[in-house]
């Protein structure tokens, strides 16, 4: 009887089934959701692959950034902030009291530079080369720190021409504070390269202001 009489007749028809066709649905949705696992571990890896490339190569210009500011030319000449033109120049040492250490000073230090050049100066960075007194009393990880860190830069201009930079200093007891000032013996140097030009400035201790709780 054919499939449309048994119909007529209340008979349901039915599809014949093919042997085995489940299995191999089967196999190839399996198939399918491998693949696309093994291509989801694939890309997952090749991102991180990606990112750790972009970070090594971020700190790798900002090393060599750091290390390109911090070597001086030959015969280089720095000119004390008094006699500067282009800039107007502030540091200041703060000490007070540690918060949560006793009978113990916390100190830092604090730059202010105010640009009198009548343009934008694009991609700031300073150099600030501490004497070795400063750096081994006061505890400086470094004898030259660049700023801002890891190569970042930045843009002045003559309607914003001011900027601040400040970093704290170690922890030191209360009877260091005499030498913690006497240590301010030569002058703090500094870099200020932007784009196309730079200058080699220099911070006499005479212009290094000290400012102490009751100062």
């Amino acid at each position: 009887m054919s499939a449309a009489v048994k119909s007529l007749y209340g008979v349901r028809a039915s599809t014949p089934s093919i042997p085995g066709c489940g299995n191999e649905r089967k196999w190839y949705t399996n198939l399918t959701i491998e693949f696309l696992r093994r291509w989801a571990v694939w890309l997952m890896s090749s991102m991180r692959r990606t990112i750790l490339l972009l970070v090594v190569s971020a700190l790798l210009v900002g090393c060599s950034a750091r290390a390109n500011l911090t070597q001086l030319p030959d015969a280089v000449t720095f000119t004390p902030i008094t006699e500067a033109t282009d800039f107007n120049i502030d540091a200041e040492l703060v000490l007070q009291p540690h918060p949560e250490l006793p009978n113990s000073w916390q100190g830092s230090m604090t730059f202010r530079f105010v640009s009198l050049v009548d343009e934008d100066l694009h991609n700031v960075r300073v150099a600030i080369f501490y004497p070795e007194q400063m750096v081994e009393m006061l505890l400086i990880p470094e004898e030259t720190l660049v700023l801002p860190p890891s190569g970042r830069r930045f843009d002045v201009t003559p309607e914003r021409p001011e900027w601040r930079f400040t970093h704290t200093v170690a922890a030191f007891d209360w009877e260091q504070l005499g030498e913690v000032k006497a240590a301010i013996l030569n002058p703090i140097r500094l870099r200020i390269v932007w784009d196309g030009a730079e200058r080699f400035l220099e911070i006499p201790p005479s212009e290094i202001a000290v400012r102490e709780p009751n100062g």
